[in-house]
């Protein structure tokens, strides 16, 4: 009975064994290796290794290949600042053709030509030597006899080389970006008279059909900016534009002083001073200067003699000179200054022994009984001024 209980026991201890080993299979044996996984209760363990689940599966990347390391983040260049365009420079040469002599270029706004010449320009050149600055300096010129001439540029001839047709006014102009940028101021020395007022931007300078030019200059400037301000105060003030074109409807009185400067440049003098007397329009010119370089110095209307006392014509030279005369015919000239025998220049008639109050103050007209008569103080300037041995031409 004891066997029989024995036996009994431990096959209970089996089975117990056994149903504990199939219902935790992790701890059915303690030697077995520890990442054996044991198979399923209903199906036979087996030898290969537990497989985990898809969507744990660690990326292994292939035996013969190797990861290539992250390139390094690569910054675009900055590109680079556009070169600042080339400041314009504005660069100019001219020149004029004077008879019997070469003709040399003169640089931005120096004077070309002669103004001490005894002959006017025949022609005309300007070259324009700007840079950066897309544009060209055009001019014309007024022959005499001839009119103008069309426009010429980059060292053209403005003008024929002609004595006969001598270079009487021109214009110039700016063209392109360089006329919207800049403008040209312009002068010229008109025989006889000196230098005109500026011209600016293709007006007329000179005196067409009245006299010749001897010489000019031409200035560019900005038209904006410090520099433009400058040029303005300089050249386009009212004062230095006055007289820059001189015309017989714009100027008769500059006309004819002018004609009668042109008209003494071939006369010489024993003095620095000449005298015209046009006897028709009634005018006297006093010029300072030389053969051929006489320049107006005063201009002035006279009375000259009526039609039955003609003043005496031709060419005379100044003598004596005195203080009054005529107190004993009733009226008093003053300032008298004798240029032949008993023709004289001198004032108008004041009462006898005044210098106010007129008794004929008349001028411009042919009234006199052969004398030139003038206002009281041109006599007196020519009285105090004029040294003998001056040339005097009446015509």
């Amino acid at each position: 009975m004891k066997k029989t209980s024995l036996r009994k026991r431990v096959l209970s201890v089996v089975l117990s064994a056994t149903l504990v080993a199939t219902m935790c299979p992790a701890t059915a044996l303690a030697d077995e290796p520890a990442g054996a996984t044991p198979p399923a209760a209903d199906q036979p363990a087996t030898d290969q290794p537990a497989t985990p689940p898809a969507d744990q599966t660690p990326a292994t990347p292939p035996a013969d290949e190797t990861p290539e390391p992250p390139k390094p983040e690569v910054k675009p260049k900055p590109k680079p600042k556009p070169k600042p365009k080339p400041k314009p420079v504005v660069s100019w040469r001219s020149a004029g053709k004077i008879p019997g002599a070469k003709v040399k270029y003169q640089k931005k706004g120096a004077m070309a030509g002669k103004t001490a010449s005894t002959k006017p320009l025949t022609y005309i050149k300007i070259k324009n030597d700007s840079k950066n600055i897309k544009g060209n300096i055009a001019y014309k010129v007024r022959m005499a006899g001839k009119g103008w001439t069309g426009w010429k540029k980059n060292g053209q001839k403005a003008g024929n080389g002609k004595t006969k047709n001598a270079v009487q006014a021109l214009k110039v102009q700016l063209t392109g970006e360089l006329g919207k940028q800049y403008n040209v101021f312009y002068r010229a020395y008109v025989v006889g008279y000196g230098w005109t007022g500026w011209g600016k931007n293709g007006e007329q300078v000179g005196a067409p059909k009245l006299a010749g030019i001897r010489a000019y200059q031409v200035k560019i400037a900005p038209k904006k900016g410090t520099a433009a301000k400058k040029a303005n105060k300089k050249y386009n003030t009212k004062k230095a534009r006055k007289n820059h074109l001189i015309t017989t409807k714009t100027a008769s009185e500059m006309s004819m002083r002018l004609s009668m400067a042109a008209k003494a440049q071939g006369q010489s003098s024993k003095t620095k001073w000449l005298i015209l007397v046009d006897t028709h329009k009634n005018r006297v010119c006093v010029l300072k200067g030389k053969k051929g370089q006489w320049n107006v110095h005063k201009f002035f209307k006279c009375s000259s003699g009526a039609p039955g006392s003609r003043t005496v014509r031709g060419k005379f030279t100044i003598g004596s000179r005195g203080l009054s005369f005529g107190e004993d015919k009733g009226y008093s000239c003053w300032y008298w200054t004798q240029f032949y025998g008993n023709y004289l220049f001198h004032s108008v008639l004041y009462n006898p022994g005044s210098k106010r109050s007129l008794q004929d103050g008349r001028l411009g007209m042919n009234l006199s009984h052969g004398c030139v008569r003038l206002a009281i103080g041109n006599a007196k300037w020519i009285n105090r001024n004029i040294p003998s041995g001056t040339k005097v031409w009446t015509y």
